[in-house]
């Protein structure tokens, strides 16, 4: 396969979630509606000097980690609230509004909002070339949190004994759990929304959770629909009939039908719409499937058609807008870059590959396999991406954390709360059970972040509730 075919299917993908929504862009931080009388320059942006290496003490290159801070309702002794920053660039937003800030005030807090290395304008040398990425990992990022918790503490007589709250959503929920892990007593409790905390390399549960979500939102005749409208494009993929599609879709004039991985990137692109729209914007499954169910046509033709009109972007001449190859780019000119060290983090740590080629239900056929994303690690960074080594650093990855679903649970949750979606397809490889964890019935991946709304169900309400009065208590609770 051509490895501009194997690039394009995040390119896609984008496009894709901006039929959704126009102003939402890949690995952008969870999103939090800003009341318009909140004022941004109550929230100021700081630097602070890090090692580009925790753990060599010979290496004593530095880079400039960027977080914010807001002061305004901080009070002597008060503690210390801080969001952690995911693959994201961080906004202002969290210092600002949001169920984490709203407990804040009333504590008098101090609040901070940090930037994860390699994210954002947190990138060291500005640079992305796989040598430095060596530098971006788990570990180094723990060790970052860890610094910086230390220094702030340390920055102020008032602030030396203050208690420590952290939270964080995605990525940034993980975080908030393996830092309680591996740094343990340096932060009193923490919140972690929507957090994978098992790395895997075959997460064909995702796709799965995935269809089950459109069945449940958006019915069991759209289930239907997709799946077999997908299974009868595999089929013509399968009978080297699939032309007219690819020129219905407007697919690019390199795609070779008769690659496996030309197919595989096709229908990987097109189940990652369907994903998205469950995982980021699940309150419009309900209008995407009844778009979807007003063509008055056979599966495979309304599939088709409604694909052509929600999902291909064109340009002035009706062509597929010419992809852009941002998996191999190593400068950092907008967010869109940020693709790159996300999907290094994948090769190198976490795998959470979404394969659909198992005997497992979801109706997104059965054409993505594992082989894909490893090949895709290869021709982005280099040919030591192997299976093996893939599944090596998951294991490490594991091994280090000690499985993080059976410590919390040995633990009994003591520092941490877990919230999920229902409908989030991630909350297959986190906590689901227990005492401090709760599922919300009919949401998705990070909504219960924002503040309490009565618009919200009882049950996400309450959920807000309980988050607030374990880290309320975790306050009131005398250290040993």
């Amino acid at each position: 396969m051509a490895t501009a075919i194997l690039l394009i299917f995040l390119v896609m993908q984008a496009n894709a979630v901006r039929i959704i929504n126009p102003n939402r862009r890949i690995l952008q931080e969870p999103p939090l509606l800003l009341p318009k009388d909140r004022s941004q320059h109550e929230v100021k942006e700081h630097w602070l000097e890090q090692r580009l290496d925790h753990f060599d003490g010979n290496n004593n290159q530095t880079w400039q980690m960027r977080y914010f801070q807001n002061d305004k309702y901080y009070e002597a002794g008060a503690p210390l609230f801080i969001f952690i920053g995911g693959e994201w660039e961080i906004s202002k937003a969290y210092l600002l509004t949001g169920h984490f800030y709203d407990i804040a005030l009333q504590h008098h807090a101090m609040l901070y909002y940090v930037e994860h290395r390699f994210y954002g304008k947190s990138i060291p040398e500005n640079d992305t070339s796989l040598e430095n990425l060596k530098y971006l990992n788990i570990k180094q990022a723990l060790a970052d949190l860890n610094v910086f918790i230390t220094t702030q503490k340390q920055s102020r007589n008032s602030m030396t004994n203050s208690k420590v709250i952290l939270a964080g959503g995605s990525y940034a929920g993980s975080i908030v759990a393996w830092f309680q892990k591996i740094y343990p007593g340096l932060a009193t409790a923490g919140w972690a929304s929507s957090a994978p905390l098992f790395a895997k390399m075959d997460f064909y549960e995702y796709m799965i959770i995935a269809g089950e979500s459109i069945k449940r939102k958006g019915g069991s005749t759209c289930y239907k629909r997709i799946k077999t409208g997908m299974e009868a494009l595999a089929a013509q993929f399968k009978l080297n009939a699939s032309d007219e599609i690819i020129h219905k879709l407007m697919v690019c004039d390199n795609f070779d039908t008769m690659n496996p991985l030309d197919i595989e990137a096709f229908f990987n692109t097109v189940g990652y719409y369907f994903s998205e729209v469950v995982q980021s914007y699940s309150s419009y499954i309900k209008s995407m499937c009844k778009k979807l169910l007003s063509h008055q046509s056979n599966d495979t033709e309304a599939l088709t058609t409604f694909l052509s009109d929600m999902f291909w972007l064109r340009d002035t001449n009706n062509k597929l807008t010419k992809p852009i190859k941002i998996l191999s780019y190593t400068f950092i000119n907008n967010s869109c870059n940020l693709v790159r060290q996300w999907y290094y983090q994948t090769c190198s740590e976490f795998g959470w590959y979404t394969t659909t080629a198992t005997r497992y239900h979801h109706p997104f056929a059965s054409q993505v396999s594992l082989g894909f994303f490893q090949q895709l690690c290869r021709d982005v960074y280099n040919n030591s991406f192997t299976s093996d080594t893939i599944s090596s650093s998951i294991n490490q990855t594991n091994a280090y954390f000690g499985n993080t679903i059976n410590w919390a649970l040995a633990n009994n949750y003591e520092t941490t709360f877990f919230t999920h979606g229902q409908l989030d397809p991630w909350r297959a490889v986190g906590v689901q059970n227990g005492s401090n964890v709760i599922v919300i019935p009919g949401y998705s991946h990070c909504a219960d972040l924002g503040s309490i709304n009565l618009n919200d169900s009882v049950e996400m309400n309450v959920t807000k509730l309980k988050v607030a009065h374990f880290l309320n208590r975790a306050l009131r609770t005398p250290e040993n």
